[in-house]
């Protein structure tokens, strides 16, 4: 069993503050506001969950997808939806919408979830691939 390196240490105790700082900033900004995008009906809400998982899905460029949280509620409303997925475990509550934005100069997607059985539209994540595409 390798043991983590003194340096490997630092960077990670590092992202981890880095996450709970912007998890923090989210909650105390994004929780009670409301985004609306030409395409949507209704208005994007923010949840805990989505804030949480927008901050630990995994990305090419990690830190400048999790800095992006601060001006997500400008982005949205801007962004081109690009396709859309029922839920891949089958759950036919939850349909999926793909944002187009751009890290560092290369496409990623904002994952807007749509709960059906209450018609709310939430942030769910970000990833820098859509599957199946």
């Amino acid at each position: 069993m390798k043991k983590e390196t003194v340096s490997a240490r630092k960077d990670k105790n590092e992202y981890s503050d880095n996450i709970k700082k912007l998890r923090y900033w989210a909650k105390e900004n994004l929780l009670n506001k409301v985004v609306y995008h030409p395409q949507f009906p209704d208005g994007i809400h923010f949840t805990n969950n989505g804030i949480k998982e927008f901050l630990n899905q995994p990305h090419m460029y990690f830190n400048e997808k999790n800095a992006l949280i601060k001006s997500i509620d400008i982005i949205i409303p801007k962004a081109k939806v690009v396709g859309e997925a029922e839920d891949k475990n089958g759950n036919p509550n939850h349909h999926f919408y793909y944002l187009e934005t751009n890290i560092r100069e290369k496409e990623s997607y904002i994952i807007i979830r749509l709960t059906r059985h209450n018609s709310q539209f939430t942030l769910y994540s970000i990833v820098d691939k859509i599957r199946n595409r």
